[in-house]
């Protein structure tokens, strides 16, 4: 019985992981830009002191450092337009999509009904990140059951992070130096307009900071098959049908052993089990 109810839960473990289907992952390794390379670089070297002062005083910064990155990946907002923008709530709720006829499924019609914004949240099912030891630098996984899907996922929150931190850190930077050459107009004192200049030369600085790229792709996007999990299935099912037949066995000899007399030779064995499984005390008849 426990050797067949193995070979049972095996095959039926196997034919759940056949049904679920594989998994893809695809993985991408990001990293922030280094200032040395910067389309800025020379500028600030020319700039000396000035650009060190600047900085300071205005947060400068075009470069995506990881917790800007990480900051912007978890915001309703970003996630909201990237989704919307790039049509990817098919993909996020693949259950819910109808492949052949390219719409929702009956059942779940109501959803092109809903802002994108109440489905965001599920972009954690299938988008996790990490960062290294050092810090460094952060690898992005996609997982899906399509793989071209992963991928498809995967470069377009590469291409829109990318260009949402840019537009941001250039509109910031376009606001601040609005703001300064405001502040210009209304003052006269020399040393207080020389440090708004500054600060003003520091905005510019940022703006061209991200004029290419906000952040460095160090690994492009790769897929490959994502299916440990799917292999574990056929085990847990050959080790679950094992412990319910072996509590299936246990509970007979125990049921069987109250309607009739327990052979001599099957007392000792029956009282091993019951002691080794569930510790009970054998209470003998007299």
């Amino acid at each position: 019985i426990i050797i067949l109810s193995m070979v049972v839960g095996g095959a039926i473990g196997l034919v759940a992981a056949l049904i679920i289907g594989p998994k893809y992952s695809c993985d991408a390794v990001i990293a922030p830009l280094d200032k040395d390379n910067t389309p800025t670089s020379n500028l600030s070297a020319s700039l000396g002191m000035l650009s060190a002062l600047t900085g300071g005083q205005m947060n400068l910064g075009g470069t995506a450092s990881l917790d800007k990155v990480t900051e912007t990946l978890q915001s309703r907002t970003f996630r909201e337009k990237l989704i919307d923008s790039n049509h990817l709530l098919p993909y996020i709720l693949y259950d819910c999509w109808d492949v052949k006829k390219n719409t929702w499924k009956d059942e779940d019609t109501a959803i092109r009904h809903k802002p994108t914004i109440k489905f965001v949240g599920a972009l954690d099912d299938i988008m996790k990140t990490s960062t290294s030891g050092t810090g460094a630098s952060m690898t992005l996984t996609v997982t899906h059951p399509d793989s071209l899907a992963a991928d498809s996922i995967l470069s377009s929150v590469l291409r829109y992070l990318d260009q949402y931190i840019r537009d941001a850190t250039v509109q910031n930077a376009n606001d601040n130096r609005a703001y300064l050459e405001k502040q210009l107009e209304t003052v006269s004192d020399p040393i207080l307009r020389s440090k708004l200049q500054e600060m003003e030369a520091g905005e510019v600085e940022k703006a061209m900071m991200v004029s290419k790229e906000a952040f460095r792709v160090i690994d492009d996007p790769l897929t490959k098959p994502d299916n440990k999990i799917l292999r574990l299935y056929p085990l847990v099912g050959m080790v679950a049908a094992f412990t319910l037949a072996i509590i299936v066995v246990v509970m007979l000899h125990i049921f069987t052993g109250m309607s009739k007399v327990i052979l001599p030779e099957d007392k000792e064995l029956l009282a091993g089990i019951k002691k080794e499984l569930f510790r009970i005390p054998i209470l003998h008849k007299k």
